[in-house]
């Protein structure tokens, strides 16, 4: 055959093979391939299907579907034992090789089979050496990424509230578009990752991306919970890049998943003996056949959310287009949570956020020219309307059915296909690319809530207090978070009572319409023997509520003041950054702090027991909350004469003491300075008596109540601390010295527990005995039966 002849056959016999490509433009190609006779790269001899339009939107679907049953699961994981919080990415990653494993031997000669070997390279044995040793670096790369992106994504969930973990996640997007240029290059000359975002796609995520952000501005955060969420983003998006590289080589798919799930168990089992330092009482619960279901149900969830992840990783080009399912899985999480017995009704920021997450997963969708064209091949119901870009993102693929036109000479290969150049310096520029500026946009909102969140609000205020005064008012306002206003808690003190009881306690409660229009958390301080588990359970607690283990100690008012001591610091560093921050050294604080998602004071809280005492005392007074209560008390009213209870005629001694500490003067033994209970400023509270009464003072029973948040921080921090120790002082203290009633006596029950009962009035500036008068326990009226704030 002439020269020419032989040249034509092979140009046919290219461009048959390029439009071949073209029908198929998801298939994945080897990352090395021989070059054809005219340098053109030809398709693997596969025996993968091409992926059709239907497949790609189901792959999609599957993994919202998938990802936002898992995260609900991963929610009921991170509450257990740290112990199960560790233990549970082994369990998962073992699952994930296990299938893996059985995939390989049912299906050797498939695509994720580990079938035949490539060889890499131009065949020589160094090269073979190099690629093995490449796969080996991003197998190993990948499965330590992907554990400790796991790691941290149930420890966040721990320990930061679900919605803003949830939410953080959103910067994987932008993350992924800084960190691929840079990784690229370190990976392999002719990656994937370099190849080029398209410039619509890139802003659409940078922009709503920016947004989440700017609607996070304000969120209360826990340090130790933004930290997992921080550190989680960087490791996600490596392992989102890793992965994608590591399935291009469809050759080689099942070494490298086989491989990055043993190096993934490896990760996770460094761990483990982090368990041996853990406290008993965080030691893995009893579990019983329920509990192990519902572990077993979670651990299914969790492996087939990843199995829908690598599909769909491997049936696109990029890796961006898998993590831009994050904004519709926000979207069903913030929806589905305003349903059921434990909705919640969504308010401001996440409202906000609700939105962004449905206009995001809209315009991600439309502008991934992937998806679009997949939606586009399903609409026109065959391959004539489906689309494929170029490696410029662009360019429309003609109809299979159509001939390739001859004036084409070589077309645009799929954005999978590896070209390679022989100019060195054009390769080198194409894989040495820099991240776009918007990739960094969505990044400032993040550093602004990052710097207002109360965990890190109290050290940037102590850095401010050495600034000077004009660099401070411009600069430090700044990290003064913005609480969240409209706010309830609601703090039980509970030791063994009936959890039916207290659960329909709880449920009148926030039943109230005070209650019911406010964004409200319930913080249980468990004293008994009970699990957090059995707790929840019983009390029928939503997500956001806390179960916080309490030693047996104080009786219930040292769990208020524990309460008041928890949340004193970061409220006050929130307020002002100025001001100066006691920080605690008991060491039960640092336990009980690792138990709470948020460290703020609500605007009003509840103080309250496991049942309501007073029952027709308090039911009416409870409805008589409003915004600007300061003080209410839901029991009887009474008369005392420092420290003489006239309702029974019992001394207690230490309400006089009391009345010194925090009102700041001596208790006459024929009356005493109070002020009138109809307004209240924190500036008229600590200053100067303005009035003289000649009456005895007013206390109550039984320590149910609730109070505002500016009440409780008009007394210093010391002063709850020193009341504090009293309460929990050990045996032998001199404070146990002291008689008192029902044969109270001991650190469990302290005597002075009777006198803190009937001080809490005084304790937040609602002494006037006239509300003893003007309140009898018929009344039920605001202006009588209240301390009102100004």
């Amino acid at each position: 055959m002439p020269d020419h002849e032989e040249d034509r056959a092979l140009r046919a016999a290219d461009e048959l093979l390029a439009e071949d490509e073209l029908r198929t433009p998801f298939q994945h190609q080897f990352p090395h391939r021989r070059a054809s006779s005219i340098g053109h790269v030809p398709p693997p001899t596969t025996n993968a299907p091409a992926a059709a339009p239907r497949d790609l939107i189901a792959s999609l679907t599957a993994a919202v579907l998938a990802s936002t049953l898992a995260t609900h699961q991963l929610r009921r994981v991170a509450r257990h034992s740290r112990l199960t919080v560790l233990a549970f990415p082994l369990l998962h990653y073992g699952t994930l090789g296990a299938i893996g494993l059985a995939l390989g031997c049912l299906r050797p000669r498939g695509a994720f089979g580990g079938g035949a070997r490539i060889a890499l390279g131009r065949g020589s044995d160094s090269g073979r050496a190099g690629g093995e040793r490449g796969s080996k670096r991003l197998m190993g790369l990948a499965g330590a990424s992907s554990a400790i992106a796991f790691a941290l994504r149930l420890w966040s969930a721990r320990w930061s509230d679900q919605k803003l973990c949830e939410a953080l996640d959103l910067f994987v997007l932008p993350t992924l578009l800084v960190l691929a240029p840079y990784l690229a290059p370190i990976l392999s000359p002719c990656s994937l990752l370099p190849q080029p975002v398209p410039s619509t796609l890139l802003s659409t995520c940078a922009f709503t991306t920016f947004l989440v952000g700017f609607a996070l501005i304000g969120v209360p955060a826990t340090a130790a919970g933004l930290v997992c969420a921080l550190l989680r983003l960087p490791m996600e998006a490596l392992s989102l890049l890793l992965v994608k590289e590591g399935l291009s080589d469809e050759g080689r798919a099942g070494d490298f998943l086989m491989g990055s799930a043993a190096i993934a168990c490896i990760t996770s089992l460094v761990t483990l003996p982090l368990v041996l330092v853990f406290p008993a009482r965080d030691a893995l619960p009893t579990l019983d056949s329920s509990t192990y279901l519902s572990t077993l149900f979670a651990l299914a969830i969790s492996v087939l959310a990843e199995i829908a992840l690598l599909v769909t990783l491997h049936l696109f080009s990029q890796p961006l287009t898998a993590a831009g399912t994050l904004f519709t899985r926000n979207f069903l999480l913030l929806v589905t949570s305003t349903f059921g017995r434990d909705g919640v009704s969504l308010r401001e920021n996440w409202m906000q956020i609700v939105f962004v997450c449905a206009f995001g997963s809209a315009a991600v969708a439309w502008a991934d020219p992937e998806i679009s064209s997949a939606v586009r091949g399903i609409s026109s119901k065959g391959p004539a309307g489906y689309e494929l870009l170029n490696s410029n993102g662009h360019l429309p693929m003609s109809s299979p059915s159509r001939p390739s036109s001859p004036s084409l000479n070589h077309p645009s290969p799929p954005p999978n296909v590896r070209k390679p150049s022989s100019d060195r310096t054009t390769q080198q520029s194409a894989t040495s690319p820099r991240p776009s500026f918007l990739a960094f946009l969505p990044f400032i909102p993040l550093l602004v809530h990052v710097l207002q969140a109360p965990a890190t609000s109290s050290s940037l205020s102590a850095a401010c207090s050495y600034l000077p005064p004009s660099v401070r008012s411009t600069f430090c306002h700044l990290t003064t978070p913005i609480l969240t206003p409209h706010t309830v808690d609601v703090v039980v003190s509970y030791y063994d009572e009936s959890l039916e009881t207290t659960q329909k306690h709880l449920a009148d409660i926030r039943a109230i319409e005070f209650v019911a229009k406010r964004s409200s958390r319930v913080v249980i301080y468990n004293k008994g023997a009970r699990s957090e588990k059995e707790i929840r359970q019983g009390l029928q607690l939503k997500e956001k509520d806390e179960v916080v283990p309490l030693e047996n100690v104080g009786r219930e008012g040292a769990t208020y003041l524990k309460h008041i001591l928890l949340h004193y610091n970061a409220t006050l560093a929130a307020l002002s950054p100025d001001a100066s921050v006691s920080l605690p050294a008991s060491p039960s604080f640092a336990s009980a702090l690792a138990h709470l998602q948020r460290t703020v004071l609500a605007d009003h809280t509840f103080f309250l027991q496991p049942h309501l005492a007073w029952g027709h005392i308090a039911a009416p007074r409870l409805q008589l909350m409003g915004p600007d209560t300061g003080f209410a008390h839901f029991g009887p009213y009474i008369k005392g004469q420092c420290g003489q209870d006239k309702g029974i005629g019992i001394g207690f001694p230490v309400v006089k003491e009391l009345f010194n500490i925090f009102v700041g003067e001596i208790c006459p033994p024929t009356g005493q300075t109070v002020r009138p209970h109809d307004a209240f400023s924190l500036d008229s509270f600590r200053g100067e008596a303005d009035m003289t009464l000649q009456n005895p003072t007013q206390i109550a029973w039984s320590a149910q109540f609730a109070v505002s948040k500016h009440r409780i921080l008009a007394n210093s921090y010391e002063r709850y601390a020193h009341l504090d120790e009293l309460m929990e002082a050990p045996v032998g203290h001199w404070i146990h010295d002291m008689w008192g009633p029902n044969e109270s006596g001991g650190p469990s029950n302290p005597a002075v527990g009777h006198s803190v009962e009937r001080a809490w009035p005084t304790i937040f500036g609602c002494w006037d005995p006239r509300i003893a008068d003007e309140c009898p326990d018929d009344v039920a009226e605001r202006d009588k039966c209240q301390c009102l704030d100004s």
